[in-house]
Parts: structure tokens; C-alpha cells; sequence
């Protein structure tokens, strides 16, 4: 700190500033603030010279030394490593080189301009200005070429870290495709198990239903006639020998009517036994129509017919009935425009008075029968005892 008349106040530093120095400095600037650069020889001083004010007017100065050092210090490790720059202070015409690793020999004054040009020739180069000062900032620098880009310890350092995250990349890739190509094998065997199993469950089920279907036929063909869909002679039977243990419990009477088709055998062997077949087929269905829901309808031969009535009032009924089945072949049956015409024979019997079971009651029926076709045909007899004489 020095005084308007040149008197050092205090000092941090030594004393080898002279008043007359100060004086000059301040009377060239005349700026309150005031950043200036001096040269001793080789030597280049940076000073910052501040005006101290009382009461509006200077009284004293404060001058600050810049550290040369530091600064060249600071800007010196921004130097890349293994390249070589210069860097130049510069405020007005006073010049302070804060580094040179490109010209390294000192040369003299006469010819320093000259070698200067000559060796920064094709360096790369700029000035930036420092703001709110004097000072100009002016350096070169040796363009790195493509040996040192690929030789650099900074891009073998991220080259490396770049190959270590493409070495990863492809490893991921790899796991996640191996991954996924396992899983989709997966899914795809699980497809094909699954089209197998439905394949076989498929043919599972259509083998079920056609057991289920052929159970169901070998059931219906065990109880009923294929032809004209009637209880056969062993379910007939069957069905009779019910009706007789409802009837005793009820002390009811029962029809049983043995019908056979007089002369059939004489259209089976003119016309075919598929004329015949049709011929039972239509007879079997008027037959039906005739009879009740109650009734049982079979067919116990070839031409031959089992008609039950359960609960059956009187005899008088049981004719009735009888007349009603001779008139279903009234009627004559018709086959590619040719008519034939069929009569019935019917012999009865009555549960429990010609017998306790279907057998007996069966065998009565059908000697009635037989002696209705002795005489004539075309008409209806109860069985008597005298039969079994005759």
C-alpha cells in the first residue's frame, strides 16, 4: 500500500517499488483500476494497481503482484500430453510467454521473428481476448495427427471401455437370442405335443363315440328287430312275463295275441325277399297304429307277431281287439304300382286262465292260431283245452 506521495504504507513483499514508478504508472492510466505488464530484460512483471479514496479523492495506491508462476502453472497442465504448444500473454505491446514446448532453443532478438514464423508455421492457432482487460490470449498448437489419435493412452482408454460394451452387447445378444431360440424350440415341442395329444384325444373320442354307438346297436339288436324296430321274441317274451307279475299283483287279465301273415312266403319267393321285407316293415307300422301306448307290439318270427293287451276287461274286449288287427290288412299294399293283398290269422289266449306264464300263455296263442289257419285263415280264435287233444 503506497501513499499519493510515493510512501510505502505497508508491504507483503520487498520494497523495489520507487515512488517515481507509481507516480508515472498512475499518471499514464489515470484509471482507478488499472491492470499493467512490464518488462525487465527477460523479465515480465504483472501488476494490479487500485486506487484508495477518502472522502473522493485518491490518497493511496494498492499495488498486487501477480503470480507468474501459478498462472503458468494453471495453463501448462492443459498441455496435451506428448504434443507441444505455446502460449502468449500479450497486453498492448508487452508480451509475457507463459509457455513454449515448440521453441524450446532461445534465439537472439535480430533473428526471433523469423525463426518464430518459420516454426509456428502450420500449427494451429488463435487470440482469444480476456474480458474487462487489456490482455489478448495467443497460442499454437501442434494438430495431433493420426498416429496419436490411435496411440493416445486417453483413446486406447475408450476404445477399450468401447469393446468391453461390445464384447457385453454380444454376449447379451447371444444369451438373449440363445434364450429365445431355446424357447421357441420349447414352444414350438410344446405345440407339436399338444396337436399330438389333440390328434389322439380326437381319436380317442371318435373311437368312444363308436364303441359308445356300436354298444348301443348290439343293445338295440339284442332287444329289438333291425328290421321293423319292434321288441324280437326274447325282449317280447321278457316284456310279457312283467306284465304277468303286474297283473297277478293287480288280479288283472291279459291278452296275448299270436298274428301271423297268411300265404307271406308266397310273396317272398315271387317278388324277393326285399318286397317281403318292405311288406313286414308296412305291416309291422299298421299293426302299431292300432294298438295303444299301453300295448306291447313284437315281432317273434319271421312272419309273426306278439300282441299284448294288459288289463283287459272282458273277452268281449279281446275280440274287438282281434277284429280291429284283421282289418289292418284290409287294405292293400302297394309296391312299384303292384298291389298285394295280405289276411291274418290271430289265435288268443288270457292270463291267468290258460296259463300263469309267457311260456304257456305263448304256446296256447300259437295253437289257436294254427287252428284259425286249419280253418280258412283270415280270422280269430281263443285257445281252449280241447286243442291240446286235438
Amino acid at each position: 500500500l503506497v501513499g499519493s506521495d510515493g510512501t510505502t504504507i505497508v508491504t507483503t513483499g520487498p520494497k523495489d517499488l520507487k515512488p517515481m514508478d507509481i507516480h508515472d504508472l498512475m499518471t499514464q492510466h489515470g484509471h482507478p483500476e488499472e491492470v499493467c505488464a512490464t518488462r525487465d530484460g527477460d523479465n515480465i512483471r504483472i501488476q494490479v494497481i487500485k486506487q484508495v479514496k477518502f472522502s473522493g479523492k485518491p490518497v493511496a495506491f494498492l499495488i498486487a503482484d501477480i503470480n507468474k508462476d501459478i498462472v503458468i502453472e494453471q495453463l501448462t497442465n492443459q498441455e496435451h500430453e506428448d504434443s507441444y504448444s505455446r502460449m502468449v500473454l500479450k497486453i498492448k505491446d508487452v508480451e509475457m510467454v507463459v509457455w513454449d514446448s515448440i521453441t524450446k532453443n532461445s534465439t537472439t532478438n535480430a533473428d526471433e521473428n523469423h525463426f518464430l514464423s518459420k516454426v509456428l508455421d502450420g500449427k494451429i492457432y488463435f487470440e482469444v481476448p480476456v474480458e474487462q482487460h487489456h490482455f489478448k490470449l495467443m497460442a499454437w498448437f501442434e494438430p495431433l495427427n493420426e498416429r496419436d489419435i490411435f496411440t493416445s493412452r486417453l483413446f486406447i482408454f475408450g476404445l477399450s471401455i468401447l469393446a468391453v460394451m461390445i464384447v457385453i452387447a454380444l454376449c447379451y445378444a447371444f444369451i438373449a437370442n440363445n434364450n429365445k431360440l431355446e424357447l421357441k424350440i420349447k414352444l414350438e415341442e410344446e405345440k407339436k405335443r399338444k396337436d399330438i395329444l389333440s390328434q389322439q384325444n380326437h381319436k380317442l373320442t371318435k373311437e368312444i363315440e363308436r364303441r359308445k354307438a356300436s354298444e348301443k346297436e348290439l343293445a338295440f339288436q339284442a332287444k329289438y328287430d333291425t328290421l321293423t324296430e319292434l321288441p324280437n321274441r326274447s325282449y317280447g317274451s321278457e316284456r310279457l312275463a312283467l306284465e304277468l307279475i303286474r297283473a297277478s299283483r293287480t288280479g288283472s287279465k291279459v291278452l296275448v295275441m299270436f298274428i301271423d301273415l297268411d300265404h307271406f312266403k308266397q310273396i317272398n319267393d315271387s317278388m324277393g325277399h326285399f318286397v317281403g321285407d318292405e311288406i313286414l316293415k308296412h305291416s309291422a307300422q299298421r299293426l302299431q297304429n292300432g294298438a295303444r301306448k299301453s300295448d306291447l307290439l313284437a315281432r317273434i318270427g319271421g312272419d309273426e307277431f306278439l300282441l299284448v293287451i294288459p288289463d283287459l276287461p272282458d273277452n268281449d274286449t279281446a275280440k274287438r281287439v282281434a277284429s280291429s288287427v284283421l282289418s289292418a290288412f284290409s287294405e292293400p299294399f302297394v309296391w312299384n304300382n303292384h298291389e298285394f293283398f295280405l289276411t291274418g290269422s290271430v289265435g288268443m289266449s288270457v292270463f291267468p286262465d290258460d296259463g300263469d306264464n309267457a311260456e304257456q300263455l305263448l304256446a296256447c296263442a300259437d295253437m289257436a292260431m294254427y287252428r284259425v289257419k286249419q280253418d280258412g285263415r283270415d280270422a280269430f280264435c281263443f285257445y281252449n283245452h280241447n286243442m291240446n287233444q286235438d
